[in-house]
């Protein structure tokens, strides 16, 4: 068997739908954690725009999950109750397949993923970043990150990009995806505020825990379904 990485957006429509999503960010995982095959799951909330945001987006919701192969985490995608009732209440569903190839850092102590994925520089990519913000130095980080996430948006080679979360302000993550490796390290070094922003990480000692990984793109399912509540 060889572990694989799914992350999956849902965008839910409809102030019933919303309500049912964000109640889900406690009841969801307890839903899933005896999936045969998961070995870890992540629901997360989001933030409004491409980035790190204060703001949340209540329209969209994400799970991380690792599984001991792609055939366990297709068996839960096409069978599991939890897809099925996101199906009823989503209007689109997509997911990433990934095979991690890079990965430093920790989460929640440990770095999870198995370095299994391979790729050249002008392959697509899809980046995780994660990390816990010291509470001593919240205004501070939040005071200088928003300006980034707003020129990711126009970075060459980006395709997609969403800040999500499993605590607001606290724990933070990215989600992004690019046409090739080489465009995302040329965001990440020569965009001047992104690399600024990198320097005062190091800086100042942002984050009590970080997790930065870069995946193999396996293959994207996307799911346009119908919500049937308002």
């Amino acid at each position: 068997m060889s572990q694989i990485t799914t992350i999956t957006f849902f965008n839910i429509e409809g102030a019933s739908n919303k309500f049912w999503g964000f109640a889900q960010m406690g009841l969801g995982v307890k839903k899933i954690k005896k999936t045969p095959g998961l070995i870890l799951s992540k629901m997360m909330g989001s933030g409004d725009g491409a980035g790190f945001s204060l703001r949340p987006d209540f329209s969209t919701y994400a799970l991380v999950a690792i599984w001991e192969s792609e055939e366990k985490a297709s068996l839960f995608f096409s069978h599991h109750r939890f897809i099925s009732d996101y199906m009823e209440h989503s209007k689109k569903i997509f997911s990433f397949f990934l095979k991690a190839h890079k990965a430093h850092g920790l989460w929640e102590g440990i770095q999870p993923f198995e370095l299994n994925g391979t790729f050249k520089d002008d392959d697509p990519i899809v980046v995780l970043t994660r990390a816990k913000i010291q509470k001593r130095k919240l205004i501070q980080f939040w005071k200088s990150v928003p300006s980034v996430s707003k020129s990711i948006e126009g970075a060459a080679g980006l395709k997609f990009s969403k800040g999500i979360g499993e605590l607001p302000l606290i724990f933070q993550a990215t989600v992004s995806e690019w046409n090739s490796r080489s465009q995302m390290v040329d965001f990440a070094y020569k965009n001047p505020k992104h690399a600024e922003v990198i320097k005062k990480t190091r800086r100042l000692k942002w984050y009590s825990e970080e997790l930065f990984a870069e995946f193999e793109l396996i293959k994207k399912e996307v799911h346009y379904v119908s919500s049937t509540t308002s």
